[in-house]
């Protein structure tokens, strides 16, 4: 441990992630037994029988924050709904694992730090399979890939595009994305800015 932090050493890079996280970082099915006893139940919660998660990347662009949203597959579920990237915990596997995991299949970006989660947890029953999932949001910083920036290279199965959506609600305009995925952005935004402010060359 380092200055209240642990690192996370995967296949898809090492990830500093601050001690209050350890929690979720215990193979899924000991977290769910924990999860479903302990947390401050949203409806349904007894039911949940499988975690989802998201990564909220922000970055500071020209002044203003930006935060990566992909754009669904048009043939996927939730067909060309903007959101962050994630997915869903595998058997046995960690909730932050495999935050690192599903952020890396969908952009090839490395989480390089999870800064700690983005409230609420949303608890939802799939359309498909009838099952009740939670889905737990966190804030992420991703190691730069193309000198200080990103390259982000899209699954075309998941996603089709993606944009950086400037950190205030009316820059979303009318793209498709839940309500819910629009308090996360605020969310995160708010977070962000107040853990990592604004660099000093950057003010607008």
């Amino acid at each position: 441990m380092v200055n209240g932090f642990f690192l996370l050493v995967t296949p898809y890079g090492t990830c500093r992630v601050p001690e209050s996280l350890r929690k979720f970082n215990v193979p899924l099915e000991l977290f769910l037994q924990s999860f479903q006893t302990e947390l401050n139940a949203p409806e349904n919660l007894d039911q949940v029988t499988g975690i989802s998660v998201r990564a909220w990347l922000c970055d500071w662009k020209e002044g203003k924050v930006g935060v990566l949203l992909g754009k669904r597959a048009a043939d996927d579920s939730s067909p060309n709904f903007y959101e962050a990237f994630g997915g869903k915990c595998d058997p046995k596997e960690t909730v932050l694992d495999s935050l690192i995991r599903e952020f890396w299949e969908e952009t090839k970006l490395e989480i390089s730090v999870i800064h700690g989660e983005v409230p609420e947890v949303d608890v939802f029953c799939t359309p498909k399979s009838k099952r009740w999932i939670a889905q737990i949001h966190f804030l992420v910083s991703a190691k730069p890939s193309c000198g200080n920036g990103f390259c982000i290279k899209l699954d075309p199965k998941e996603h089709q595009s993606f944009i950086w959506a400037i950190g205030k609600p009316a820059a979303l305009g009318t793209l498709l994305i839940t309500q819910g995925s629009k308090s996360h952005f605020e969310s995160a935004v708010a977070i962000f800015q107040r853990e990592m402010p604004c660099p000093s060359g950057q003010k607008p």
